[in-house]
């Protein structure tokens, strides 16, 4: 994989850019919440814009649907575009200029005349925002002939959205074959931790996946339960494995449909899987009311409650395994962290992972509720790397190829 660098970028004066970024970033009453994403993607913007080269930005925001839907013929309607205003990156323009520190221009469409008018007229240095590109039902449908279109206003391609990467659309995987590609700073970066993390790590190599579902992580469970040394199964999704081994858990949510699958991992497994050995438990969960809270053993739940955290002795348990580990991986929290009894299980583990990159070893955290997790306990700056991909972060994890970086060669 070829990959942005200083070398790369002083070759790039009064070159166009095509940059690929994932700006999907959440809002609330028209504010950017997280600005991770755009603060991540400005280390890669920046060098090009030191060098000299003018750089076009594709980035989506949200789910648009209507230009999706009217899309029926591949080749004959690459030109259909139905803006959707809720999800128009122009309301955040000025918020995105004032997060990345310089000034964006703002292209409605790059594949009209008018755009590529004001492309051809960008000075080096420049960069604009191209208007979200899912306005375009041709994205989303990978086709070719929407990539060749956005090829033709750019010299080479960077793509800088990881997080996109799991997704075979025009402007992540097809586009990579119409011009000189390059992955950019973050996705390299990215790429690099997984690498040494998952394909080549130092070992022992312990995992925690949390979670309410195993419907949703089947594939990933699958393979690491043959990859790993050790695999930390925690969160609801627990009660389905502790079924599969027939052991009750009282009115806990279980996937009946997926106690099979959950006893085929289980007995096919080459690494040693540990589950929780005690469990917190209420009868009715409550956000306003005041619950008694009971501590019992795995074996232990009451028929009338549901099991929203793991318990001190569990706690022990997980922290005992990873200490011993040189590389960590964790993707899903172990309990309801989003309430603030149901905490604790979580933030043991965020700060054991804390504590043994200290110690030297590897540690790595994805998804958004497990990067919540670190950060409402304190410590998301102090593991080795904290992924903001989901989609692309568990995709590699369940040992699949991405579109997007098998493009970039």
């Amino acid at each position: 994989m070829k990959f942005l660098n200083d070398e790369l970028a002083k070759t790039l004066t009064g070159k166009r850019v095509l940059v690929r970024v994932d700006w999907n970033v959440p809002c609330q009453d028209g504010k950017i919440t997280d600005t991770t994403r755009l603060v991540n993607t400005r280390d890669t913007l920046e060098l090009l814009r030191t060098h000299g080269a003018k750089v076009i930005i594709l980035a989506h925001y949200g789910r648009p649907t209507l230009a999706k839907k009217e899309f029926k013929e591949p080749k004959a309607t690459t030109d259909l575009r139905i803006a959707e205003d809720a999800f128009s990156f122009k309301p955040l323009l000025d918020e995105i200029q004032s997060i990345l520190g310089f000034d964006l221009g703002f292209c409605e469409d790059p594949i009209s005349a008018e755009g590529f008018d004001q492309i051809y007229e960008m000075q080096n240095g420049d960069a604009v925002l191209c208007e979200n590109i899912r306005f375009f039902g041709a994205e989303e449908a990978n086709d070719t002939m929407f990539a060749i279109a956005l090829s033709a206003c750019a010299d080479i391609y960077i793509n800088e959205a990881f997080s996109c990467s799991h997704r075979a659309h025009a402007s992540v995987e097809a586009i990579a074959h119409h011009l000189p590609s390059y992955a950019g700073i973050g996705l390299a970066r990215e790429v690099s931790y997984l690498n040494d993390a998952f394909i080549n790590p130092k070992r022992p190599l312990w995992v925690v996946v949390g979670g309410s579902k195993v419907s949703t992580k089947i594939d990933l469970l699958l393979n690491l339960s043959q990859k790993v040394d050790g695999l930390i199964i925690g969160g609801a999704m627990a009660n389905t494995f502790f079924k599969a081994k027939g052991i009750s858990v009282g009115n806990s949510l279980v996937e009946d449909d997926y106690v099979e699958t959950a006893r085929a991992i289980l007995k096919a497994a080459t690494a040693k899987i540990v589950l929780p050995c005690d469990r917190l438990a209420v009868k009715e969960l409550s956000f306003t009311e005041k619950m008694d809270v009971i501590s019992v053993d795995f074996d232990k739940v009451p028929e009338t409650h549901s099991v929203f955290d793991i318990g001190e002795k569990s706690c022990a348990l997980f922290i005992e395994k990873l200490q011993g580990a040189s590389t960590i991986i964790w993707n899903g929290p172990v309990g309801m962290f989003e309430h603030d009894s149901f905490t604790g299980g979580s933030f043991a583990i965020a700060h054991a992972l804390a504590e043994a990159t200290q110690k030297g070893a590897l540690t790595l955290a994805g998804g958004g509720d497990t990067l919540a997790t670190l950060a409402k306990a304190g410590v998301m700056d102090q593991l080795s790397y904290c992924s903001t991909a989901g989609g692309a972060f568990l995709e590699c994890l369940e040992g699949k190829v991405l579109p997007g970086i098998a493009a970039l060669g």
